[in-house]
C-alpha cells in the first residue's frame, strides 16, 4: 500500500478564525443560492486500514450523527480489517455508505495523470478489475456494500464508464466537470471541495482556494467534500471536528447521504437526504 501521509499545505498554518471563515464563504454562497438549502455530503477516500487516525475520524461523524461515504481499497481489505471497521461504526452503520474505490490503487499510465483505470489498459483488463475487486467487498461487507464507484486519483477513461454502466453500478464518484463525462445511466456524484489534497504551495493560497470551493459550492446548491484521512493531523481534525458542529447547526446545511437504497430505506430521511437512490 503507497498512499502520501504528509498533510498538504492548508494544514501546516491554520487561521485562528478558520472557522468563522468558513461560515462566511458558506454564507456568501448560500446569498446567491436561489433555494431553502443546500445539501453536503463527504467522501473519506483510500480506506480499508484501521488506525488511530481513522478512528478519531469516524468519530467525529458518529458523535454527530452525520453521514459519511467511504471508499474501500479492495485490496487492501482483509477479514479482520473489515471486522475492525464494522465494529467501529457499530452504533450508526446506516450513516456509513461503504463503497468501491478501484481495485488497488495502482497506477498504470506510463505517461500524463496516474490513473488506475486509464487507456494504458485493456476493456478486458478494466473488465476483470472492476468484477474482482467488487466480488471481494461484496463478499467480505455483505449488504453493507454499496455499488458506488470511486475511481483512485477521481479518473477514469471512457471503456471504464461503460463497463460500469454494464456491470450495473448506481453512480460514480468523481471531481467536478470530469472527463469523459458521465453517462445517464451511471449519474456522477461529484465532489468539488478538497480538505487534504491540495496542491496549493503556500497555507495563505491553500485556504484562499478551500473558502472560494465552499462558497461556489454553496452558491450551486452542492457541496460535496473529499477528505483523505491518511493526510490529517491534529489540525485537521480539530478544524474538521469544528466545521461538522457549524454544518449540523446551519439552517441552510443539510447533511447528506452521498448514496442510499432509496428514499424509504433505513438510513435515509428528510434530515439526511439522499442524493444517489437505489432502487
Amino acid at each position: 500500500m503507497a498512499v502520501r501521509t504528509t498533510p498538504c499545505a492548508l494544514w501546516r498554518t491554520v487561521p485562528h478564525d478558520a472557522l468563522r471563515q468558513a461560515r462566511q464563504a458558506l454564507d456568501r454562497g448560500l446569498d446567491r443560492l436561489d433555494a431553502p438549502a443546500c445539501p453536503v455530503f463527504f467522501r473519506a477516500d483510500d480506506c480499508g486500514v484501521p488506525g488511530n487516525v481513522w478512528q478519531e475520524f469516524v468519530h467525529l461523524f458518529l458523535l454527530r450523527r452525520l453521514p459519511l461515504a467511504p471508499s474501500l481499497v479492495p485490496a487492501w481489505l482483509t477479514a479482520a480489517r473489515w471486522k475492525i471497521l464494522a465494529a467501529q461504526v457499530a452504533a450508526a452503520p446506516t450513516l456509513f455508505a461503504w463503497h468501491q474505490h478501484g481495485r488497488q490503487h495502482v497506477n498504470h499510465e506510463t505517461a500524463g495523470k496516474k490513473m488506475e483505470f486509464g487507456p494504458a489498459r485493456t476493456r478486458e483488463e478494466k473488465h476483470l478489475d472492476l468484477t474482482a475487486g467488487r466480488l471481494r467487498l461484496e463478499t467480505l461487507l455483505g449488504p453493507a456494500f454499496l455499488p458506488l464507484f470511486t475511481p483512485p486519483w477521481n479518473r477514469v477513461d471512457e471503456d471504464t464508464l461503460e463497463l460500469l454502466a454494464e456491470l450495473g453500478y448506481a453512480a460514480i464518484s468523481r471531481s467536478r466537470n470530469a472527463r469523459p463525462p458521465a453517462l445517464p445511466s451511471l449519474p456522477d456524484v461529484y465532489i468539488n471541495v478538497d480538505l487534504h489534497t491540495r496542491k496549493e504551495p503556500t497555507p495563505d493560497a491553500a485556504w484562499t482556494g478551500l473558502l472560494q470551493e465552499l462558497e461556489d459550492g454553496a452558491a450551486a446548491g452542492r457541496i460535496g467534500i473529499m477528505c483523505h484521512h491518511q493526510r490529517m493531523n491534529r489540525a485537521a481534525l480539530d478544524w474538521l471536528a469544528g466545521f461538522l458542529s457549524l454544518l449540523a447547526g446551519h439552517q441552510r446545511l443539510e447533511p447528506a447521504a452521498m448514496i442510499g437504497r432509496g428514499h424509504g430505506a433505513e438510513g435515509a430521511s428528510p434530515a439526511h437526504p439522499t442524493l444517489v437512490t437505489i432502487a
